[in-house]
């Protein structure tokens, strides 16, 4: 995460504002192109972890191979798309310089092709997924940030070649390279990776379907995101998409670091459920709320407290808007992990038609409502914060529409995982708050803001957040993971 945040200091500086806020702006269509990948690779994860759960072995290479058809599906939808309906939005609904325009194309071009590569890796990726081999995301994150920090570097220098088309060609070996690694760490290192012909209609229907129910609530989510950023660009154009790429920069490392916890956690729970272990389901679903948005809050809070010190140290040249942005996308990204585990565990349910159609219905109020906002003159800020709203609203019917789909008890869900990180985070900011009025927006400042701030929410944490038992718990989920942690042992049973 750490050279990821670096990377994006160097690449800023070198493409500069402009061309930076047009490549987030040409990542953004791909990324509505390819919503399907990210549902794809978490049902192949889910039906492979239902059958493990099952005992079921002799079905994990056919779910293996009927994946992989529906992913290179996606691969040639991604292009026939790309190539036809995003070339025209390219063309006439963005405003870019047109003096950018030719070097544009070629970037869009380079970027299809990197889409491409990046829905096979997802495949890949999900068999890893569920079969909790969670070293290999260590060791491939850090190939892939040194790798990103080398792209970096490379369009530091001079070179005869525009930087951009540069940077976007790079970007697109990378994706290659990550691809093969996982397909041969899949081929190598399991016992699924087998290509095989496989005729199983009903099975490809199923898996069609599931996708398809989840590639709704994530295409709507892209569109919050995406499509609020489409919809800025028509009013203020590159300079506040650059902004918007910043936030989202940041936001994208702490879900990823964060993710890979649920990641750790998913197979668990859809196991549990197939098993019909309704106390370790629950469980799961209680301490994996907690677990997870307190160490977003660990990566978040610092960077709320003090964003305009943090950019400024960060960044060469800090875009317009870019301190506002980051508060609110990163406000946003915390109340998401809140809910995030149980969405995994509705998802293992497989019975996930309703809560994608309601909760879509929902957040698609977002993306018009914007344009209403800034039609009228409204702030830029006003925006994310709306969506800061409806993402709560979601996250409370989320929690309803649990049970009634599993029973699931909803009152105490609300107090003991909602209510305590609402006091989490009260008692953690509230000093730190207090001591940063005290100081000039300079390092002492953010210094004992920090300091304070990290002391003030592992102690709340630990003995507010946590219960004993859950304490416990808390640490041998942990301690599996990370080794280290066994030396603190006694931390945890306080």
């Amino acid at each position: 995460m750490v050279i990821t945040l670096y990377t994006s200091r160097v690449v800023l500086k070198s493409l500069g504002v402009e061309d930076y806020g047009i490549y987030a702006l040409v990542a953004s269509i791909l990324a509505l192109m390819t919503t399907l990948r990210s549902s794809m690779s978490n049902c192949v994860s889910r039906f492979i972890c239902y059958e493990m759960g099952q005992n079921n072995d002799s079905a994990l290479v056919k779910i293996f191979n009927v994946g992989l058809y529906i992913h290179l599906l996606m691969a040639l939808l991604v292009i026939i798309l790309g190539e036809t309906v995003g070339l025209w939005v390219l063309n006439n609904v963005l405003v870019i310089p047109e003096s950018r325009m030719d070097a544009v194309r070629v970037v869009y071009q380079f970027s299809i092709i990197a889409a491409v590569f990046q829905v096979l890796i997802f495949h890949f990726s999900a068999v890893i997924v569920a079969l909790e081999r969670m070293s290999f995301f260590a060791y491939m994150s850090v190939v892939t940030a040194v790798l990103r920090l080398g792209i970096a570097f490379m369009i530091a220098y001079d070179f005869d070649v525009d930087k951009l088309e540069f940077y976007a060609f790079l970007i697109m070996l990378e994706s290659l390279c990550s691809l093969i690694f996982h397909i041969f760490y899949c081929c190598r290192y399991t016992n699924i990776a087998k290509f095989k012909i496989v005729k199983d209609m009903s099975l490809f229907k199923n898996m069609i379907s599931f996708s398809g129910w989840l590639s709704i609530g994530n295409m709507v989510q892209l569109f919050n995101l995406h499509g609020v950023a489409l919809v800025m660009n028509t009013f203020y154009g590159v300079i506040v998409n650059a902004a918007m790429g910043i936030a989202t920069q940041v936001s994208n490392a702490v879900y990823f670091f964060t993710n890979n916890f649920q990641l750790s956690f998913n197979p668990q729970l859809i196991k549990a459920y197939s098993q019909k272990n309704t106390e370790m389901f629950r469980q799961l679903i209680f301490i994996s709320s907690k677990v997870i948005f307190f160490i977003t809050l660990f990566m978040v809070l610092p960077i709320i407290l003090n964003s305009e010190y943090i950019l400024s140290l960060w960044l060469a040249v800090v875009p317009k808007y870019a301190s506002e942005f980051l508060v609110l996308v990163l406000i946003y990204s915390a109340i998401t992990s809140l809910s995030m585990p149980l969405w995994k565990a509705i998802n293992a349910t497989g019975t996930i038609r309703n809560s994608q159609l309601i909760s879509s219905a929902i957040y698609i109020v977002i993306l018009p409502l914007a344009y209403f906002l800034l039609d009228f003159g409204f702030a830029l800020t006003l925006v994310l914060f709306a969506r800061v709203l409806v993402n709560i609203c979601v996250g409370v019917w989320l929690g309803f529409y649990a049970k009634n789909l599993f029973e699931f008890p909803v009152a105490k869900y609300f107090k003991e995982v909602w209510g305590i990180s609402l006091i989490v985070v009260i008692l953690s900011i509230t000093l730190p708050i207090s001591l940063s009025f005290l100081f000039e927006d300079n390092f002492i400042r953010f210094f004992v803001v920090s300091a304070t701030l990290g002391l003030s929410m592992l102690l709340s944490m630990l003995y507010v957040g946590f219960n004993k038992k859950e304490r416990k718990f808390a640490f041998k989920l942990l301690s599996n993971k990370f080794k280290f942690l066994n030396k603190f042992q006694f931390i945890f049973r306080c």
